[in-house]
């Protein structure tokens, strides 16, 4: 989606057609920005709305509701991180493919170190280079303040990311 908001628009040349309106840069692009935020929290609310409304239905007073709302908020948290670096990759390239190269490639590669660091002692360290090691999932359903303060880093790289996208979109030189 962050690919679509931005770097498809400059790929395709329909950027000019955006930028002509009396509209500034940073107003598109933070526009741009709150679309897919929205989107995020919409989704993740809903399904954790579902969540708790089909284990009542299902299971009355089996689920730590608390727990699962924690989960639930981590989760976006972790969401606004890729979405950072997919927003980032979107406003910095000048094509789609290298966008989506960059967007999808990052947390891929973030998401297979995670998984290689599993894999017994010689690889215990991939853990370090990978974002997605700040989701403690035992540590959210338990409220632990490490792993809500991990969230809250997730959430700060996200937002950082997301304003550096808007500052490289604002001094981009546009080929269109």
């Amino acid at each position: 989606t962050a690919n679509r908001l931005i770097a498809k628009h400059v790929d395709s040349g329909s950027m000019a057609y955006l930028l002509a309106a009396p509209v500034s840069r940073v107003k598109l692009a933070v526009t741009q920005l709150a679309v897919l935020v929205s989107g995020l929290v919409l989704m993740i609310a809903s399904c954790t709305g579902l969540g708790i409304l089909l284990a009542e239905a299902m299971f009355p007073g089996e689920l730590n509701i608390r727990g699962f709302l924690l989960l639930n908020v981590a989760c976006l948290c972790l969401q606004i991180c890729i979405m950072g670096i997919s927003y980032l990759s979107s406003c910095a390239a000048n094509e789609s493919r290298r966008s989506l190269a960059f967007g999808a490639g990052i947390p891929v590669l973030a998401y297979v170190l995670q998984m290689l660091s599993t894999q017994g002692e010689a690889a215990k360290n991939f853990r370090y280079a990978s974002f997605f090691t700040l989701f403690d999932v035992s540590g959210l359903i338990n409220a632990e303040t490490t792993a809500l303060l991990q969230a809250g880093v997730l959430l700060l790289i996200g937002l950082v990311l997301a304003v550096i996208g808007v500052l490289v979109f604002k001094r981009k030189d546009l080929h269109i």
